[in-house]
């Protein structure tokens, strides 16, 4: 006999998804089929790693779909999304990991266990107080799972938290130094995008006091890394050549002025090479090492930018995301008003077009 002759008909396979017992159980049921002999042949050749690129997709495309207020997008890519939590789950109840109800009932503890002002006796005075306990809490989590050896951890009885997250001890919450292993601060934070994460680092050091306590100090910390970024960008050839000409255009893709003379050999603070000077000025060393500042001092700055956009409440993923957006309509509005391509007109023409292209779709929105 066949093997395939013992596969669920079409028909057989359409019912068991339709017929389960409510909506969420379909999609399971739907994965299932998918993945088992007889269905389809791209799904059962996903792994966990073939997987991940689609995962960061479709939460992007959710993330687009709520910026720009399309509901029933959302409502689309709510769906998506959901479906491939339900597809991981299913590849780990395959390997007989987990399924994606002991998933669901292991988020549950874990929240019950991290909202002690709600399921417990804790009392706590506004958002910024919960967030403190949170992480808190999530430092004893990790503690007890060190102990256990790696054991998954269920919460202990809310009960036993004080009323006043200000009268905690935290000899009972969190271990010694002496006890700790050590620091995991920003761990399994790499997956994510630059500026979220550095949000992410900023909020998380924010919380054990490490911040600054007004926006101005945030935007004066700007200026002071700015001017050290011009420090450096003075030392480019083609930068001191720009500002003796503000007209002239830089043509080296590489960043530097073949032609030009090489400056003196400039000092950058925080090099490798402590007295900051190059052995040989002009050299490609030089050009390496200098790059290597520019490529620190930006990542300061940007740093910066991202401090104080949270001192602002501005998401700044998000933020960057939306200019972004009015960039791509304001381009394509350029390409479009042209009468010729863009790339056979002169940056003063560019420039022109591209005003008059931010006016027309200032005047529509």
């Amino acid at each position: 006999m066949n093997p395939s002759d013992s596969s669920p008909s079409p028909a057989q396979k359409l019912d068991r998804v339709q017929s389960a017992s409510h909506s969420l159980q379909s999609m399971i049921e739907l994965a299932a089929v998918l993945r088992e002999p007889g269905g389809c042949d791209w799904d059962r050749k996903q792994d966990l790693k073939s997987m991940q690129p689609h995962l960061l997709e479709e939460a992007h495309e959710l993330i687009h779909a709520v910026s720009i207020g399309d509901l029933e997008n959302f409502k689309e890519e709510l769906a998506d999304l959901l479906f491939l939590v339900v597809f991981f789950a299913r590849l780990a109840e395959e390997q007989g990991w987990f399924d994606l109800y002991d998933a669901a009932a292991a988020g549950v503890e874990k929240l019950i266990f991290r909202h002690p002002h709600v399921f417990g006796d804790l009392e706590v005075s506004g958002a910024d107080q919960v967030l403190k306990n949170w992480e808190r809490l999530k430092e004893k989590e990790k503690a007890r799972s060190r102990d256990l050896d790696g054991a998954t951890i269920g919460p202990e009885s809310t009960a036993e938290q004080s009323k006043n997250p200000d009268d905690v001890d935290d000899r009972n919450l969190i271990p010694t130094r002496n006890d700790r292993s050590p620091s995991e601060f920003g761990k399994n934070t790499a997956y994510l995008p630059g500026l979220h994460r550095a949000e992410k680092l900023q909020k998380k050091a924010a919380l054990k006091g490490f911040d600054w306590t007004n926006i101005r100090d945030v935007r004066a910390k700007l200026d002071e890394e700015l001017a050290e970024l011009d420090e450096l960008l003075a030392q480019l050839p083609q930068y001191q050549s720009e500002t003796a000409n503000p007209g002239a255009r830089t043509t080296s893709k590489s960043g530097f002025d073949e032609t030009a003379k090489s400056p003196a050999a400039p000092t950058i603070s925080g090099d490798p090479v402590e007295s900051g000077e190059y052995s040989d000025p002009g050299s490609e060393e030089q050009k390496k090492q200098l790059q290597a500042a520019l490529t620190d001092e930006l990542g300061d700055v940007l740093f910066c930018v991202v401090n104080l956009a949270r001192h602002l409440h501005v998401p700044a993923e998000l933020s960057i995301h939306e200019t972004c957006e009015k960039f791509i309509r304001r381009f394509r509005e350029m390409e479009d008003m042209s009468s010729s391509d863009l790339e056979d007109l002169d940056l003063d023409e560019l420039e022109s077009l591209y005003q008059k292209a931010k006016a027309k779709l200032s005047n529509v929105s």
